[in-house]
């Protein structure tokens, strides 16, 4: 192997090791008095979650994974950072440009807001059935009642997005 190759692996390694730390402190530090996941991509956007739970962050295959009561995978290269915040839950909201807010409240509705007005979103479960598609109102959010659907896990699309929600 060339000197040029060692290189590049040690410089990749070195990398994935500081942004794995990182991931780890950031769980550690902020999970447990935080209640929102933020997480920024690098094209500008950024989603932010209301966890009903605390979440789990994984790497795999190159890929950053959100598992809790909702899940979802971005390629490594689009994730600029991730951090934990608080929010009250009153509802009041500041959404930058670019930034989308999905909100799993109560068990009964999961609200996105933030989205380009008649953005398609719509809820599959995981076998591909429809249950629902809905276009967003002209303030650029859309609420999915969750009541009449059977508990399991769904998929809710919107723009270049999809999300896995468990009721």
């Amino acid at each position: 192997m060339n000197c040029s190759k060692v290189k590049l692996r040690k410089k990749i390694m070195k990398q994935v090791l500081v942004f794995v730390i990182s991931m780890l402190m950031s769980v550690t530090l902020y999970a447990q008095e935080k209640n929102a996941l933020v997480i920024k991509l690098t094209n500008g956007n950024s989603y932010t979650f209301i966890l009903a739970q605390k979440p789990v962050i994984t790497l795999s295959d190159g890929n950053v994974v959100v598992n809790g009561s909702a899940s979802t995978t971005y390629t490594r290269s689009e994730v600029e950072k991730f951090y934990f915040v608080y929010d009250d839950g009153s509802g009041i909201e500041t959404i930058g440009k670019n930034s989308i807010m999905f909100k799993y409240m109560d068990g009964a509705n999961v609200r996105i807001s933030g989205l380009k007005e008649n953005t398609s979103v719509s809820v599959v479960t995981l076998s591909g059935k429809m249950i629902s598609t809905q276009k967003c109102n002209g303030t650029g959010t859309v609420t999915i009642p969750l009541e009449n659907m059977a508990k399991g896990i769904y998929i809710v699309s919107f723009g270049d997005r999809s999300v896995k929600i468990r009721k």
